[in-house]
């Protein structure tokens, strides 16, 4: 609907006018919402629009501004300034201003605002964005301003679109976007000739709206092109060229540079060193006075970029190993066949990549690339212009679910897999250099050898961190495979000396991220001699507190996923549904069926270190049976004594030197057929403590519609250390998102992510409450809280 635009200090329309009006616009429809408004004989030497009601308002003629052009306080609305122009006769103007109006009774807050259709010129601010949540600014002019645009100052809000409008020749800064708002996208716009293009600072994403930079132009600043600092940022499909200073400059923040054009910037093409934490890559970084810039104490990853500047920069100790995806089928920067380093070239035609040589033209040269602080691995070649050949699914993964070790992509050697011999050494099944076998009704994957891979496609409905579980079987020692998703290694998962080829257990890793959608995983061979018949993926669930020491761990109460156990299926059928073999007793539960190889880990909190007695409560009708421990103390070995029965209990003790902090406390069993009841430690010279009967149940299945989460570490980490959140959803539910605050209310809009399971770095000293907002698939959501949950140091 149209309105009418009141200006301060003028009488309104009277009421039979208003309804004149209303009148007309039910004959013309909609057509009147395109005419401005005629304003011409109610502006005045000094004119102010005020806009307090909502609905499309449209100018009719410029606009002399020498306080506020434009002021906005209504929600719901769309001011079309219809072409014209607002210029301001002093440096304290703002051409258009958009703010609620706080009250006794009112927060100030309004939402869903469009200004659009306008040039203006020649203000303090030329547009102002302050408190109102949903805001946009499209096919604007903003030029010759102190600043352009600036969005954040007043209450938190959320959700800013910036598009298609050009911010040029402004004296401080074109675009300027902080704290206290939430969200803001800025794509197609040209950004050139200003103090400084765009500036961030203590910018959080929103939960609808990432912040990004995309598809636009930054270019001509005498400062910095684009500044960030402590936010985090996506810079996609930019030009980012001919700046005073860094093209692209990340402080304590984050950002993904990726498929952008940094050129000619007189400063560093990109500089990511003070707690920097970006991810440059796929970007063409050339003429700039440095390449690239990283380090700091937040690492940087610098991987596929053409990099041909004089100097290509500098790269930290803390990135050292960063500088490379594993070489994977796919198209890299220049055209070649496979992912890998970075392109070194450099003007004069004597860079790295422009003078090594490439005998298998693979894309890569034959020898690393070591500089003085880093090493490319798989510096890039000029493409040979192999065609890419790359992997595609033999059958459909989907995850949640488990993958069948013989399933691997097909794509051929160094595509799908690499075998480092020739043909089906087991005959089945496949008709490729994959050995394969059938034994005992097993299908596997054998004959492995050091440095093999394998390759799948997964179809992952949900990201988030996944615990994946692999069955194996090996009569070798330290063999293990390093998973990578997407060309990044995200873990190493250790296989056990199960003692033949025949016998298998499964190995339990944590912590391999997955996004949504279509990704690649690779797991690649360390170590010969191993088969592997199948691996799983679930999501990761949250692990209970640590055990704090001095104190007693009842044996059943190992970590999720913390154990080595050669025979599938709990067989004592008692308290857990995995592989462990557990039993109910006379004074509890108790872990049977033991074997040799097995183990079982504790994530243990040691409060303060020292000298202590291990005290372990067993059963055997067997000699020569012994229990290693390892994980807080210097490793020691004790005994199992022959008990004449597994239902006879004796206690061993032994003294252990214990060290303070977070732990993984395993124990590894040799010899079969032992039990364990509890475990229990007491500082040296109080005694064996007297521990509580192991008759607690699991804990139970959360109650449909109640979420929950945990966090790790949870006492005492210095602050600027890494605290990992992990979700629980309720019962029967899939989250479809999550919005966190890592302390709230004091810090409710200013330390918050919208990863499901996130990592924070707590900034300051204190205790605090974090937050998880969360909205499962079936449209339902919950909040959950939990109240001085956390404290840093």
């Amino acid at each position: 609907m149209l309105q009418i635009a009141h200006f301060r200090g003028r009488t309104p329309l009277a009421p039979a006018a208003i309804l004149l009006l209303a009148l007309c616009l039910l004959v013309i429809g909609v057509q009147a919402a395109t005419n401005p408004v005629d304003t011409a004989a109610l502006v005045t030497s000094a004119p102010e629009l005020l806009v307090d009601t909502p609905g499309l308002h449209t100018l009719d003629r410029d606009l002399a501004a020498d306080w506020i052009g434009v002021e906005i306080t209504s929600s719901d609305v769309v001011f079309d300034g219809m072409g014209h122009t607002i210029e301001g006769t002093t440096t304290n103007s703002t051409g258009v201003f958009a703010s609620g109006v706080r009250t006794g009774t009112s927060s100030g807050l309004i939402t869903n605002v469009t200004v659009r259709n306008l040039t203006v010129r020649s203000c303090g601010n030329g547009i102002h964005i302050g408190d109102v949540s949903g805001s946009a600014v499209e096919d604007v002019v903003a030029e010759q301003n102190v600043v352009g645009l600036d969005i954040g100052a007043g209450g938190t809000t959320d959700d800013h679109l910036v598009h298609d409008s050009v911010f040029r020749e402004n004296s401080r800064v074109g675009i300027s976007a902080g704290y206290p708002a939430q969200g803001v996208a800025i794509e197609r716009c040209s950004i050139t000739g200003n103090g400084e293009g765009i500036e961030t600072d203590l910018l959080r994403s929103s939960e609808r709206t990432n912040n990004r930079v995309v598809d636009s132009t930054v270019s001509g600043n005498r400062a910095d092109g684009i500044s960030v600092q402590e936010t985090g940022l996506e810079i996609r499909n930019c030009t980012v060229a001919e700046n005073g200073n860094d093209g692209i400059y990340v402080e304590h923040g984050g950002a993904e540079v990726v498929g952008c054009h940094v050129e000619k910037n007189a400063g560093t093409g990109v500089q990511s060193s003070d707690r920097g934490n970006s991810d440059i890559h796929g970007n063409w970084i050339t003429g700039n006075g440095q390449g690239v810039v990283v380090g700091g104490d937040w690492s940087s990853r610098v991987r596929n970029n053409y990099l041909n500047n004089t100097d290509n920069g500098y790269f930290g100790a803390s990135t050292a190993g960063l500088l490379n995806y594993e070489k994977t089928a796919g198209r890299n920067i220049v055209g070649g066949p496979y992912l890998g380093g970075n392109f070194w070239a450099n003007p004069n035609g004597t860079g790295f990549s422009q003078t090594r040589p490439d005998a298998n033209h693979d894309g890569i040269c034959d020898v690393p690339f070591v500089m003085e602080d880093a090493t490319d691995y798989l510096p890039l070649a000029p493409s040979p212009g192999t065609p890419v050949v790359e992997p595609t699914p033999y059958k459909q993964h989907p995850v949640p679910g488990r993958i069948q070790a013989e399933d691997y992509d097909v794509g051929g050697e160094n595509v799908a897999y690499h075998d480092t011999t020739p043909g089906n050494t087991g005959g089945a099944y496949r008709h490729d250099d994959v050995d394969i076998e059938t034994a005992s009704g097993i299908t596997n994957v054998g004959w492995i050898r050091d440095g093999e891979y394998l390759l799948y496609t997964l179809n992952v409905s949900q990201a988030g961190f996944y615990t994946m579980t692999a069955r194996a079987a090996t009569p070798n020692d330290g063999r293990a495979a390093s998973v990578s998703v997407n060309s990044e290694r995200m873990y190493s998962i250790r296989f056990t000396n199960t003692g033949s080829f025949s016998r298998y257990t499964t190995a339990v890793g944590n912590d391999v991220y997955l996004p949504a959608g279509t990704d690649i995983l690779r797991l690649t061979f360390e170590g010969d001699g191993e088969n592997l018949d199948w691996i799983t993926f679930a999501p990761q669930q949250p692990g209970p507190a640590p055990f704090e020491l001095p104190g007693t761990i009842q044996a059943e109460d190992y970590d999720a996923g913390g154990y080595v156990d050669t025979t599938p299926g709990n067989q004592g059928g008692a308290y857990r549904q995995d592989d462990v073999d557990i039993e109910a007793g006379a004074s509890g539960y108790d872990v049977g069926w033991i074997r040799t190889g097995e183990s079982l880990t504790y994530e243990v909190l040691v409060r303060q270190g020292g000298a202590y007695v291990m005290t372990a409560r067993v059963a055997s009708l067997n000699s020569g049976r012994t229990i290693a421990v390892s994980g807080p103390e210097a490793p020691v070995t004790f005994a199992v004594p022959n008990t004449g029965s597994f239902s006879t209990y004796r206690t061993v003790s032994v003294p252990v030197t214990l060290t303070s902090g977070y732990h993984a406390l395993k124990l590894t069993f040799a010899g079969d057929s032992q039990n364990i009841d509890w475990i229990a430690f007491a500082p040296a010279g109080t005694g064996t403590p007297t521990p509580t009967p192991s008759v607690t149940t699991p804990t139970p299945t959360p109650v449909a519609g109640v979420g929950s989460f945990t966090a790790a570490p949870l006492s005492a980490p210095p602050k600027g250390s890494a605290v990992k959140f992990t979700l629980s959803p309720a019962a029967g539910k899939t989250v479809a998102s999550a919005w966190w605050s890592f302390d709230a209310p004091a810090h409710l809009n200013s330390w918050n992510s919208r990863a499901t399971n996130p990592t924070f770095y707590y900034p300051a000293a204190g205790t605090f409450s974090p937050l998880v907002k969360i909205t499962y698939t079936d449209g339902s959501s919950e909040t959950v809280q939990r109240m001085n949950y956390l404290r840093a140091t």
